[in-house]
């Protein structure tokens, strides 16, 4: 019995660790396919941040972008240039990141969603759903972009909450756990300054699931560790602030950008960076104009917010309205038209785009409404995962802002499919008519949508 078990964890092993082979031989597959060499704005900035970084974060003009992705792209670079080519290094990087991702990381979380699965089943789900990402967001991981890596050490900091308060281990096992927690929370803020509310959440979780179990060593024990570890990962943060504004802060510098987004989320329903022919849309800033926004900013005669006092004015004052461009924010997170990130052409034809990403959004909200159990965990860590999502809605929202949201509607359409399948075998002319009906109001949104751009008008075909 006993060689047996083993036999199985060996087996189990031996399948993540193929699993995550062919996920990095994918992802470095496509890598040196697109070949891309060119930097564009925010990606541009990053690098170069990075190769400016070295080993000291002094080396950094600007605390702008926080010091734990520029210093892991100094790394890229370094190790890249030993080979004699300055991507390399990124090119490996973020495929083993994406394999890591999609295997180990992806394990966790169905456990966290209460999905009950096989080895075999997980890592098919996980391939199945990492494809799915490359289709629609594979310029996160072609560009130096931070939205991924972002994502990713704030999911293992909540698979590490999630173990601290729901598994019983020795505490010295937890307090280890909790010390890599605080490190993972604050790098994910470091990283995306929005996760700064994730952050808030997560200790708040972890204080208050242990006073409800009344696990009071264990409180004792790992906040004050987690806060550590918070600290420890902001040290080198702490130094280039000094270095840079001559301040002992762990913060990072956002020099007024949340009141901006909010004046620009304001005006414009989405946002997007256009690096393709001037003649076709004149400016690198594709804004998604909002009517009704910048109509209300017209007539209260607002050019600039200045304080967030003006903000809640605006919203108490016209709150149907603000309800009404919050809820388009969030439907216009769904068209994944452009999987470049930056976009080449707004003439390209988005037609399969759609129409898959609309039968996934289906199927998966299948399955959600009839697997939807009040009393369950899930909630609790899917909305831990999306309160970046939610807090960054009022900005000006780029559809790279909501991964996670996107990120669980693949896991729950392709968990949900055999149910599908088997409901649609025996009721195909009710559910034949729901998906029709839907996709004629989904497409009918995406052609007001596109017809919302400041400067050249595109179409979906």
């Amino acid at each position: 019995m006993r060689k047996n078990g083993q036999c199985k964890k060996y087996k189990h092993i031996v399948s993540y660790v193929v699993a995550v082979g062919v996920l990095f031989l994918f992802s470095m597959v496509i890598h040196m396919m697109v070949n891309n060499v060119d930097f564009w704005y925010d990606d541009a900035v990053y690098w170069c941040l990075g190769k400016a970084c070295g080993w000291n974060v002094k080396n950094m003009a600007w605390g702008f972008r926080g010091w734990l992705l520029p210093f892991i792209y100094s790394m890229c670079y370094k190790f890249g240039m030993i080979f004699g080519s300055e991507l390399f290094g990124y090119r490996i990087f973020s495929s083993c990141i994406f394999a890591l991702f999609f295997s180990i990381i992806f394990k966790y979380l169905l456990e966290i969603f209460n999905f009950k699965c096989s080895t075999k089943k997980t890592l098919v789900v996980g391939g199945i759903c990492g494809g799915l990402f490359f289709l629609f967001f594979r310029g996160l991981l072609v560009y130096t972009l931070s939205d991924f890596y972002a994502l990713t050490i704030s999911l293992v900091g909540l698979i590490l909450l999630y173990k601290i308060v729901t598994c019983e281990q020795k505490i010295y096992i937890k307090a280890v756990e909790a010390f890599i927690f605080g490190i993972c929370i604050y790098g994910a803020y470091n990283i995306r300054t929005i996760y700064l509310f994730f952050m808030i959440a997560c200790v708040l979780i972890l204080v208050i699931w242990s006073l409800c179990d009344r696990k009071w060593l264990q409180m004792i024990i790992t906040v004050p560790v987690s806060l550590g570890g918070i600290f420890v990962c902001s040290i080198p943060q702490i130094i280039l602030n000094h270095h840079l504004h001559n301040n002992y802060s762990m913060a990072v510098p956002t020099e007024g950008l949340m009141l901006s987004q909010l004046q620009w989320g304001i005006y414009s329903g989405r946002y997007a960076t256009y690096i393709g022919d001037k003649s076709k849309y004149a400016e690198a800033g594709m804004f998604f104009v909002d009517k009704i926004g910048q109509t209300i900013l017209e007539k209260e005669q607002i050019a600039e917010l200045v304080s967030y006092g003006d903000f809640f004015k605006l919203v108490l004052k016209y709150p149907l309205d603000f309800i009404g461009i919050y809820a388009r924010h969030f439907l216009n997170m769904l068209y994944p038209f452009y999987p470049n990130q930056y976009i080449k052409s707004i003439e390209n034809d988005k037609t399969l785009l759609l129409v898959i990403f609309y039968t996934i959004l289906f199927i998966a909200i299948f399955y959600f409404i009839h697997s939807f159990t009040i009393k369950s965990s899930r909630w609790i860590w899917m909305a831990l995962m999306l309160i970046p999502c939610v807090c960054i809605l009022p900005g000006a929202v780029e559809i790279r802002f909501f991964i996670t949201l996107h990120l669980i509607i693949y896991i729950y359409a392709v968990m949900g499919m055999k149910k599908f399948v088997i409901c649609f075998r025996t009721n195909w002319v009710k559910y034949l008519l729901i998906y029709v009906i839907g996709f004629v109001l989904y497409i009918s949104y995406a052609g007001a949508l596109l017809a919302t751009t400041k400067d050249g008008i595109a179409i979906i075909n």
